[in-house]
């Protein structure tokens, strides 16, 4: 009987305390303006090996104290593909990190080590850059309208109308 008086009071503690913390976490900000979006296509039954490349450049960029972070993820249907996204602030940022990897001989070594290992277990691979859209994003600011271009299909309006939440990035064009 004890318990269950001690039970309520502590599940409402629990609560009031994951409320508060929920509201004291800020707004998200504005997404990156530039992506480096890196696509690798990895050989069936290469997935493990792959993985064990992928945690030395975890490794690398940790012992150099890279401030540039990254996220990867691995596909679960369809193709073997593994995605890793970079952010950046600007342009001018991806320029500054790139030269500041080559400026970093011991860092460049590994990266060019791990690279010649990691395509054992590739069949392609693609770099892409890609410009966050504000103006066709979802997360407008109160009171800003967006801009659907003539380019977009109408699929593409309806999905934007459907998912309020949705980021929009438009691939840069290469060289």
């Amino acid at each position: 009987m004890k318990t269950r008086y001690l039970l309520l009071p502590t599940i409402c503690l629990l609560i009031t305390v994951a409320a508060l913390t929920a509201a004291q976490t800020p707004a998200p900000a504005d997404p990156p303006a530039v992506l480096q979006i890196f696509r690798e296509e990895i050989k069936q039954g290469k997935n493990a090996l792959h993985e064990t490349v992928e945690v030395g450049y975890v490794q690398a960029f940790t012992k150099a104290k890279w401030p540039t972070g990254y996220l990867g993820m691995t596909s679960v249907s369809g193709t073997n593909e593994a995605w890793f996204l970079v952010p950046f602030d600007s342009f001018a940022a991806f320029e500054k990190d790139r030269q500041g990897v080559e400026k970093t001989p011991a860092l460049q070594r590994q990266l060019d080590q791990l690279d010649q290992q990691d395509g054992e277990f590739r069949t392609g691979v693609r770099v892409l850059l890609a410009v966050y859209r504000k103006d066709i994003s979802g997360r407008a600011r109160k009171g800003e309208r967006g801009c659907v271009r003539g380019s977009l299909s109408g699929d593409f309006r309806r999905a934007k109308r459907n998912l309020p939440d949705l980021y929009t990035y438009e691939v840069a064009p290469g060289d």
